[in-house]
Order: structure tokens, then sequence, then C-alpha cells
């Protein structure tokens, strides 16, 4: 007698016959080494940044005590040169001081060498005068229009001799062009042995005041 095809089959059958109390106890098991897993990594992230928080703040310490280290070196080294801070400072003062007293000082030389310069060819010098205006003091002498723009301090008078009037009147005009110098006027040109004797009068203007103490304006 033939056994049908499907009773020879073996029926695999499979079944999980631990506890379930057993199941959970492994479970919990499982979860608790993950979380302590987790916690350890934890604790070595933590410590490794606090170690390397240490280490910067003692560097830190280190650089900050270098540097005030430095701070009170230089300081030191300051008081060295004192003397020479109070001397620069001394020198200061003096300055300003002479400046205050030099303000209405007139340097002569720097307004009667442009001057002589300025003669042309054929034009003698012979005197050059000069006076500053002193202010308590009220004169009787007419004054002439101030074209120059600037306070009229003093007066000079130049003297010499010329080939020609028309030699002198370049060099009136040559000496109007001189920083200092303003508001030219003829006072005579009389003829003499050959030549023109002639006196000239200028203003002295304020931008010439002040001694090399002084700071020059422009």
């Amino acid at each position: 007698m033939a056994v049908p095809e499907q009773a020879r089959r073996l029926l695999t059958i499979a079944a999980d016959l631990l506890p379930v109390e057993v199941v959970d106890s492994r479970q919990v098991r499982k979860v608790r080494r993950s979380v302590l897993a987790g916690i350890i990594a934890l604790v070595v992230v933590l410590t490794g940044w606090y170690g390397y928080a240490v280490y910067q703040t003692s560097v830190a310490r280190v650089a900050l005590s270098d540097a005030q280290a430095e701070v009170q070196r230089l300081q030191n080294k300051q008081g060295d040169y004192d003397p020479v801070i109070q001397a620069q400072s001394e020198s200061a003062a003096i300055r300003t001081q002479l400046a205050g007293l030099l303000a209405a000082d007139l340097p002569w030389s720097q307004l009667v060498k442009p001057a002589l310069d300025a003669a042309p060819n054929g034009v003698a010098v012979t005197e050059v005068t000069g006076a500053l205006a002193d202010p308590s003091k009220k004169t009787g002498t007419v004054q002439l229009p101030n074209t120059s723009g600037h306070n009229l301090v003093g007066q000079v008078t130049v003297r010499g001799t010329a080939p020609d009037k028309a030699v002198v009147a370049r060099y009136v005009d040559a000496l109007a062009r001189v920083r200092g110098l303003a508001n030219p006027y003829v006072t005579s040109a009389a003829p003499h042995e050959g030549a023109i004797d002639f006196t000239v009068q200028f203003d002295i203007t304020a931008e010439v005041l002040g001694g090399r103490f002084t700071t020059e304006k422009n």
C-alpha cells in the first residue's frame, strides 16, 4: 500500500519554552549594560574636557605671570629714564616761557638782509634804520593806508643811491615783496653828483615778529 506524499513530509515545529521571567531578565541586563556603557563614555568625555580646561587654565596663568613680570621689568627700566623725561619737560617749559617773552621780538637780520639782497645792479644802500612802535605812545605822524592785511608794528627806512629814478622804482617794487615790509613810501629822490639819492620808508608787519623759540606763522 503506497503512503501519500504529504504523509512522508516532516513538519518543523519551533517553540520558545523559556519562562517569560528569564526573557525579561535578559532584556533588562542588556539595557543596563547599554546604559552603563553610555555613562562610562560620558564620564570619559567629561574627564577629558576637564583635563583640557585645566591645561588651558594653567597655560593662561603662566602667560599672565610672564606678562606681569614683563610689565614690572619695563616699569623698573622706565625709572632709569626719569632724569631724561624730567629734563625734556623742563626744556619744554623754558621754551614756552621764551616764546611768550619773545613773541614781540624782531629778528632784524631776517629783515635787513633780504632788503639788501633785493637791491638791483647800480643801487648802493647806504643806511637801513628801523624801530618798533611803542603802543603806549601816540605820534602825530600821518599813517598811510595799510594794504598788507597784517598788523603794523614799526617802520624801517632805507637810504641809498641809484643811477636814475627808474632803478629806484624797481628797487622799491622789490622791497615791497620782502616778507615783513609793506606800504612803501618814497620820501625823497633827488639828483646828486650824477646819481639819485633816495629815501624810502616801509611799515613793518607783525608777520616777522618772534624769535627762534616762537612758532612760525604762515
